[in-house]
């Protein structure tokens, strides 16, 4: 069977096109790899492990966890993550467990499929909640669509400096 992801939207393209204040932060792309890899398996797992440098999924859980542990340690730095999974996909307690404790993210179940409009919300709502209401409605109302959305991770690194 095939497998194809489709990214739909993502905020930043905007961003850097107005030459706003955006980067891309290479802790947020590892960061959702990683929480990718901890749901997944065979060649997939074997290419994100590979990709990300580790050995086996202790070894990456334990390479995220130290990697939270010193962004936690600076005042100035606040990261958050999220994965929002469609309800006819599975989250097993071992993944919802990882991911809060190894990659200090949230695993939510969410009706894409039929309430796409209130999943959407969720999703917008966490990182509103999560930038302390830097970024509000960040997902457009056309991100997510109910017959193919089936995941979305969402994080962001936030550094305030003068």
């Amino acid at each position: 069977m095939d497998h194809c992801m489709r990214v739909a939207w993502f905020p930043g393209m905007e961003a850097i096109a107005k030459q706003s204040n955006f980067l891309f932060s290479p802790m947020s792309i590892r960061a959702g790899l990683a929480l990718l890899a901890a749901g997944t398996h065979g060649p997939t797992l074997r290419q994100l492990l590979t990709f990300l440098g580790s050995e086996d999924t202790h070894h990456l859980d334990e390479a995220s966890a130290r990697l939270h542990a010193n962004v936690g340690a600076w005042p100035q730095l606040s990261f958050a993550a999220a994965i929002f999974v469609d309800r006819s996909l599975n989250l097993t307690p071992q993944f919802v467990s990882s991911a809060a404790s190894a990659h200090q993210a949230a695993a939510r179940s969410v009706d894409f499929e039929n309430r796409p409009a209130a999943a959407l919300a969720e999703v917008n709502a966490f990182i509103e909640q999560a930038t302390v209401g830097r970024l509000r409605n960040v997902l457009p109302e056309d991100a997510v669509d109910g017959r193919t959305t089936k995941v979305v991770l969402a994080n962001g690194l936030h550094f305030k400096a003068t």
